[in-house]
C-alpha cells in the first residue's frame, strides 16, 4: 500500500503531483509515498492537506481508495 497526499486549492480536491521533468508528458502522475508518516509530512506543508491510502489495482494502474 502507498500513500499520496490531497489537498484543495480552490473547490475540489487535487494531488500533491510529482514535478515534471519533461513539459510534454501531459500525465499528472501522484507524489507517492511508502509510509504514513512519509505523507504526513508533505501534507503538514499544505493548509488543506490530508493523507490517502493508494493501493495498486489488478491493471497495475494506483487508484485511490
Amino acid at each position: 500500500m502507498k500513500y499520496a497526499v490531497m489537498f484543495e486549492p480552490f473547490d475540489e480536491l487535487e494531488y500533491v503531483c510529482k514535478p515534471k521533468k519533461d513539459y510534454r508528458v501531459s500525465a499528472i502522475e501522484p507524489l507517492l509515498f511508502n509510509t504514513k508518516w512519509m505523507a504526513q509530512q508533505e501534507a503538514d506543508k499544505w493548509n488543506t492537506g490530508i493523507v490517502v491510502e493508494y493501493m495498486e489495482s489488478n491493471n497495475g494502474k494506483e487508484e485511490r481508495l
